[in-house]
């Protein structure tokens, strides 16, 4: 391979929700990957979850948001892109609140904040069910089908289930590290100015957990352009990952 031809264009990085990390993006890491092979697609893990689970987590997103910027030393790509999902939506707007010149695009995923959603839209109470069975399940794999059942809209989800009860098992999260990260997502407000760069919504009319409004009304707010999908569930880069690449190679231009 030729120095040219290895030269990384574009960084992504993605950030997840609630008491996920990165091994939750599944495949769709993967596939952007694939489809943008002159990039670099990063997960990166808040701290109390993945390759941080042993730490305790900050009680604000601002917290969180300093940790996240702390593992992107090294040299700046020509391009980077945020591409974050509920809680990690938040985490990204706090990053691009911090540290303006550290990004060049912001793309989020059924998220929402305090200060421009009810709290029943922000946990739609279809989930309530589902979102109580999994704080009181016996096991994990218990747990895992409860918040599948929540955040996804697919069938075929028992390959899934068997990914994410082995994450949690080697990686938990604990009891102390959800309530933490739930409060620092409950009090977290949307910032009246919009970032510079350019911002992309995206959000699901069939997501069961948070209320599609939410979004609209981030968009609305920030005089975003937003995509709708009909499908998918809270976990759209689960539920329909192509869909969501082809959102953010044409929002981006790639």
């Amino acid at each position: 391979m030729s120095a040219e031809s290895s030269i990384i264009e574009r960084e992504w990085i993605l950030i997840r929700g609630l008491a996920r990390e990165q091994k939750h993006w599944g495949a769709f890491k993967k596939q952007l990957q694939e489809q943008d092979p002159k990039s670099h697609v990063r997960g990166i893990d808040l701290p109390g979850t993945g390759d941080f689970y042993r730490l305790t987590s900050p009680m604000t997103i601002q917290g969180i948001a300093e940790f996240v910027h702390t593992q992107l030393r090294g040299p700046r790509p020509k391009q980077r892109y945020l591409v974050a999902i509920s809680l990690g939506g938040m985490v990204a707007v706090e990053l691009c609140r911090l540290y303006p010149e550290s990004f060049d695009g912001l793309a989020i995923i059924n998220s929402s904040f305090k200060n421009i959603s009810p709290v029943h839209h922000r946990l739609q109470l279809m989930a309530l069910p589902h979102f109580y069975r999994g704080l009181t399940a016996k096991s994990v794999t218990a747990r895992e089908r409860e918040i599948l059942a929540m955040v996804s809209n697919r069938m075929d989800n028992e390959e899934t289930l068997k990914e994410w009860s082995e994450i949690g098992r080697k990686r938990p999260v604990s009891t102390q590290n959800f309530a933490r990260q739930l409060l620092a997502a409950a009090l977290y407000e949307l910032p009246e100015a919009k970032p510079s760069i350019p911002v992309l919504v995206m959000t699901s009319t069939a997501d069961h957990m948070v209320n599609p409004r939410c979004s609209q009304k981030l968009a609305e707010k920030w005089r975003a352009p937003i995509e709708i999908n009909n499908s998918g569930g809270h976990e759209l880069c689960l539920d329909e990952p192509q869909w969501v690449i082809d959102q953010l190679k044409k929002f981006f231009k790639i």
